[in-house]
């Protein structure tokens, strides 16, 4: 019996152990209540997942990861380099890369452009036929040996050759003899003769050279009679027929008084043709390239790939896609591409004769290309833009056409216009000081040569029934001129805006030369007052006073911006009166001029917002949003809230440590917890899960690239689907719905900042969506030669609501999260958002409203160079009466200098400038008057034309960029 006594008491010992182990246990429990974190907390820590709410208001900026901007710039082993100017750079250029001269051999394999060709089939490579140079069967027919020829002149170059193969020709020119050569025209189609400018090279020992090839094997060449080039002189120009007089009555005598003795000027040097400064290579971003003037620019591609095969380069509206894997040949934007050997280095590309193409112009003309060969996109006309950005890609190919290297994704030029610098029109400086040129005017009548005088300040009076043909010199023009305007208006010009500058009340004549061909300091003008004042029959006794004007438009401080210099503003009294013609020393009363105002149907533009950047919460792929309402039981992980005291356990636990806790009151913590819309950090406190983290990071890796791969292929069954929907109005308007849903899906929706490579761009691209679709539609019926306005508004909802729906099912990220329950996604708010600007545009009017241009800057004030922002300039569709759109337009930040770059946008550096205009494409304003049958209540007085709108809209404001701004 003691053995079982002495058990019984162990027992009895280890049994009131135990229970003073509950009772303590459980007086600590309620002790902690149900609000209590001290022990739930350490229990917590057994558990594996953690869960913490967070309200974003209480976040300190330290929790946000503010050196993480994101980057979708990308290359893959190569880098290219853009000419800053005309021409191609000589500096750096290696000996390898010239062309060989008539004393070298030409056993060779061409290294250099090749003829565009399918973007499928890789190159068939052709052996070189060796011959010796130069060969018979070329013969260059012009121009005659000592013959001249003017710089910039047209000229048509002509050949024969004796061959029945397929070729291809090579047309280069020498200064030198043929020691050296440029390239005129690479890889043409043989046509025996061909379209040429002269080149700017001065010289009496020209020669032209006609490369001619079967394939990649140069067949052989041969060279033109030595020739020269010269500069063009340019005289005066001569009289015209002496118009038939209005009056026969004769020009009276001289006054009875004094005349000022004219200032005899010294005839000025003849215009010569523009030199521009040599080029040279750089790898900025924003080169501006003025369609007005020579606009092909020279490019060099550094790689050190091996297996090189041949180079495509591909001009895009906007920026490629990342990745080797995606698919070169159907890049999103895509508007022109070329074909290059695949040792090629250098090759020139012309914008001009690009961009050409997709204007819509009845017996348009293709213009001359001064570049490498390309193709471009097929019946595809872009609505009318004063600026455009365009992104410029090389891709190095093997010889299976696998991509082996790509430049920047991003290198971006901007082609067009010049724009005003919004600088010019601060508080401190709305008109512009006069350091611009002087006019002066010729002291007799007619157009030949003379001496000219300075025009006095109280005015220069013409008679009416004399002489009306003045010529006028504008001299100490800017060198730097891109752009001359001499204007001439009814009423006195004001300077408070860009239209008093481009568009100026009152405007009747003016001669504008952009893309300027001359940089000399002096300019002839021959005005002829028969073309806007009127004969003395209609003008009698009356006299009208003209205001004169010379504007010089030079380079601003920002890309593709321009500054106004003007002259001063100088009176031309045109009269009737003999009587005030003979007294025009002294001071008269002026006709006055009736203001009468033109309907622009300008649209009303508004800036509403900017909204700041919002950045990536720290672990932000930590953070995940509740979807749906979450019954007690799916609760598998601990939460709690700091803020209210709120914690959950796993379901089960929690019931095990509070047995007097009813499923109701643990689901109303859930619902108050974690109601659909709520989101909070997930953790996992088990060391063993990091690997499992990793996996999922992976994952969402996988999951975005599938959700850019899912939206690319959207193109087409999309366009499908909706076009199908629409077949009652026959097979034209499917045609037009389709194209312009892919090109929605192609660039649409990238051209506002929205690239599905964002993982909540479907959220995002709700706001932009009305925008995208309008422009897309516009531009689809532009090119099918489809009015807008006979599509009906159905087809636009329909694209709307289904490319809606459509993103959403590609976009999802439903249901990802570490936990696999269907009630957790990853959380938008703690993702990164980019800054946005809102515009909002309306058309009061009862008529269609212009189409226009939206560009947008954001740079530290004085230093336009360094961006905040990537530049952006955006089509403004036409709008139907009483319609609008709203813009949103996603800005990318120019992340070049990081640590800068957040000073700035902090306002630890200065302040920023943020500039938004919108430039409508109105007529001028006079032809839109008699248009509209506009004209004034009075015979007598003279007409002043003036815009109801301003054609132009510009906002500019500063501020720090983290900071919002609204209107």
């Amino acid at each position: 019996m003691a053995p079982i006594k002495a058990n019984s008491k162990r027992l009895w010992i280890m049994v009131s152990i135990l229970l003073i182990a509950v009772i303590i246990l459980l007086i600590s429990f309620n002790q902690c209540g149900k609000n209590s974190l001290v022990d739930s907390e350490e229990m917590a820590g057994q558990q594996d997942f953690r869960g913490e709410i967070q309200d974003i208001d209480t976040l300190d900026p330290g929790s946000y990861a503010q050196d993480r901007l994101p980057d979708t710039e990308c290359s893959q082993g190569a880098e290219l380099y853009i000419a800053n100017g005309p021409g191609r750079p000589q500096e750096g250029v290696a000996e390898a890369r010239l062309i060989p001269s008539s004393t070298q051999s030409s056993n060779i394999t061409k290294a250099t452009f090749i003829k565009p060709i399918s973007l499928i089939k890789p190159i068939q490579p052709i052996q070189p036929i060796p011959i010796d140079p130069p060969s018979s069967i070329i013969q260059v027919l012009n121009p005659e040996s000592g013959s001249t020829l003017t710089v910039g002149t047209n000229f048509e170059l002509r050949w024969t050759i004796d061959s029945g193969r397929e070729i291809t020709v090579d047309i280069l020119f020498s200064s030198d003899g043929g020691s050296t050569y440029q390239e005129i025209a690479i890889g043409i189609a043989n046509e025996n003769s061909y379209q040429l400018k002269v080149p700017f090279s001065p010289s009496k020992n020209c020669v032209f050279r006609v490369n001619a090839w079967v394939g990649t094997a140069l067949l052989g060449y041969n060279h033109s009679p030595i020739f020269q080039v010269v500069l063009p002189t340019l005289p005066t120009p001569p009289k015209p027929p002496a118009p038939i007089p209005q009056d026969p009555e004769p020009l009276p005598e001289k006054p009875p008084i004094t005349p000022i003795e004219p200032q005899v000027e010294p005839e000025p040097e003849p215009e010569l043709a523009k030199v521009y400064p040599p080029s040279s290579y750089t790898e900025d971003n924003n080169i501006f390239i003025h369609e007005d003037e020579d606009a092909t620019r020279w490019f060099t591609l550094q790689h050190n790939i091996t297996k090189a095969s041949r180079v495509i380069w591909q001009i895009s509206r906007v920026p490629f896609p990342c990745g080797s894997d995606a698919n070169w040949s159907e890049t999103p934007g895509l508007l022109a591409w070329g074909s290059l050997d695949g040792n090629v280095t250098e090759f020139p590309i012309d914008f001009n004769a690009i961009m050409n193409r997709f204007k819509m112009e009845e017996n348009g003309q293709e213009l001359i290309n001064q570049g490498a060969a390309f193709e471009t996109i097929r019946d595809l006309v872009l609505l009318e833009q004063v600026q455009r950005e365009l992104y410029v890609r090389a891709i190095v190919l093997d010889e299976q056409d696998q991509m082996v290297g790509a430049t920047r994704s991003e290198f971006q030029v901007i082609y067009g216009k010049p724009i005003f610098e919004q600088a010019a029109f601060g508080a401190s400086n709305l008109t512009p000081a006069l350091l611009g040129p002087k006019l002066s005017i010729k002291t007799t009548p007619g157009f030949e040569a003379g001496a000219y005088k300075e025009i006095p300040d109280q005015g220069f009076f013409i008679y009416a029934a004399g002489e009306r043909d003045w010529s006028f010199l504008l001299e100490e023009i800017p060198i730097e001129s891109v752009e001359i305007d001499l204007q001439v208006s009814t009423v006195p010009y004001k300077q408070q805006s860009i239209t008093d500058f481009q568009n100026p009340a009152g405007l009747v004549y003016r001669s504008n030369a952009s893309g300027l061909s001359y940089t000399t300091k002096t300019r002839y003008y021959p005005v002829s007052f028969t073309e806007f004042a009127p004969p003395k029959a209609e003008l009698g006794t009356d006299t009208i006073t003209y205001y004169m004007r010379a504007v010089c438009y030079v380079p601003g401080e920002g890309a593709g911006t321009v500054m106004p210099l003007v002259s001063k503003t100088h009176l031309i009294h045109y009269t009737g009166d003999k009587d005030r013609y003979l007294l025009s020393l002294f001071a008269f009363e002026n006709q006055p001029t009736e203001e009468v105002t033109v309907k622009s149907y300008v649209p009303i533009t508004e800036f509403w917002r900017y909204y700041p950047a919002r950045w990536p919460l720290e672990n932000h792929e930590e953070y995940f949003e509740v979807t749906r309402p979450i019954q007690a039981e799916e609760i598998g992980f601990y939460i709690k809230n700091h803020v209210t005291g709120d914690f959950l356990f796993p379901y089960p636990v929690h019931m095990n440590l509070y047995p007097n806790t009813t499923r109701e009151e643990y689901q109303t913590i859930v619902d108050r917890m974690l109601p659909p819309g709520a989101w909070f950090r997930l953790t996992i406190t088990q060391s063993d899960w990091d690997a499992m983290w990793s996996e999922f990071f992976t994952l969402l890796d996988q999951i975005y690239a599938s959700i850019q791969q899912n939206y690319n292929g959207l193109k087409n069954s999309m366009a499908n689907l909706i076009a199908d929907r629409f077949a009652f109005l026959g097979s034209t308007v499917q045609g037009y719905i389709r194209t312009a849903v892919r090109s929605l899906i192609d660039y649409g929706l990238v051209s506002v900042g929205l690239p599905p490579s964002l993982p909540n761009f479907a959220e995002l691209a709700d706001a932009g969506l009305d925008y995208s679709v309008t422009v897309t539609l516009q531009e689809a019926a532009r090119s099918m030669g489809i009015p807008p306005e006979e599509i009906p508004n159905q087809v636009r909802n329909e694209i709307i609501d289904e490319t809606k729906a459509q993103l959403k099912k590609v976009a999802t990220v439903d249901h990802v999260n570490p936990l696999d329950v269907d009630y957790l996604k990853p959380a938008q708010e703690a993702m990164y958002r980019p800054a946005w600007v809102d515009v909002n545009i309306r058309n009061p009017h009862d008529e269609w409203s212009p189409s226009g241009t939206l560009t947008i800057s954001y740079y530290p004030v004085g230093k336009p160079h360094f961006k905040i922002y990537r530049y952006v300039s955006l089509p403004i569709p036409s709008l139907a009466p009483n319609g609008s759109t709203f813009i949103r337009v996603h800005l990318k930040p120019d992340n070049t200098d990081l640590p800068v770059w957040k000073d700035y946008y902090w306002g630890e550096s200065g302040e920023c400038v943020l500039n938004i205009t919108a430039t409508y494409h109105v007529p001028d304003v006079a032809t839109a008057a008699k248009d509209q049958g506009v004209t004034g209540t009075s015979n007598l007085n003279p007409d002043a034309y003036v815009y109801d709108v301003d054609p132009v809209f510009a906002f500019s404001r500063v501020n720090k960029p983290a900071d919002p701004l609204s209107d």
